[in-house]
């Protein structure tokens, strides 16, 4: 407990809060306005299949408005809440290193009497906190908006699937985070990203291979739809995030100010 109270540094986290302000209330904004439109555009869409059923480009979506549960997940845990939420989690990590390069603030970061390892834990702490906030806060939003309109959505399906896509945001993060301290400026750091995160999703577009894309886990389907728990996928991706972790704390250790 004591190990990990030292790590934490509050001053600097309450400082990235500050700094990520807008980052979460544009973030949380757009979740927001896509968490309700799920429950509200459900009957538009199902009366719009139904009316015409064989839309170009959406074949086989009709399976998915048989219950609201298979279609809040085919908008939300399959669709935005992974590929919206991917943006933000590099948008998040891009700066949270390189922006101190860019602005010439890390020496001055560097010369409190902080440790490194507590600089370079309590900003990834406050990245995932604030990824989460709007995560976990839309899906809430969303939850409650269904209930409202009369919507029977199964919470703990519904939180659990979040559990397992927010995990692989952290994973995302991390991997942002870790370029964030190799490179110096936030744009490059976010294409590199991005980059990346494009080619760990190539094998999820072929059939034997889709399952070592970490965006086939992210979307929860086989929880979702099959009660599988992706126990296996999640601990080979928290080790990935574990391991750039400890790559990008170790760079920012020998790294000059």
């Amino acid at each position: 407990m004591q190990e990990v109270t030292v790590m934490f540094n509050m001053s600097l986290f309450k400082k990235e809060l500050r700094e990520s302000r807008w980052k979460i209330i544009i973030g949380f904004i757009i979740f927001i306005l896509t968490a309700v439109s799920v429950p509200l555009l459900f009957k538009y869409v199902k009366d719009i299949f139904t009316q015409l059923p064989e839309i170009p480009g959406f074949e086989g979506f009709e399976r998915f408005l048989q219950d609201y549960n298979s279609y809040t997940w085919s908008q939300w845990n399959g669709k935005n809440l992974y590929q919206v939420g991917t943006i933000l989690a590099i948008i998040t990590g891009m700066n949270l290193i390189s922006g101190e390069k860019v602005s010439k603030t890390l020496e001055f970061l560097l010369a409190k009497p902080v440790s490194r390892s507590t600089l370079y834990f309590t900003k990834f702490a406050a990245g995932v906190i604030s990824l989460g906030l709007v995560i976990w806060g839309s899906t809430v939003v969303l939850y409650i908006v269904s209930l409202i309109m009369g919507h029977n959505l199964l919470p703990g399906k519904l939180m659990v699937s979040t559990l397992i896509t927010f995990i692989g945001l952290i994973f995302v993060f991390t991997l942002t985070l870790l370029f964030s301290t190799i490179l110096e400026e936030p744009v490059k750091v976010g294409l590199l990203s991005a980059l990346c995160l494009i080619l760990l999703a190539v094998p999820g577009w072929f059939e034997k291979t889709f399952r070592l894309s970490v965006f086939h886990h992210m979307k929860a389907f086989e929880y979702f739809f099959e009660g599988k728990f992706p126990l296996t996928a999640l601990i080979i991706i928290s080790l990935f995030s574990l391991g750039m972790y400890y790559m990008g704390f170790k760079i920012f250790e020998r790294a000059e100010p």
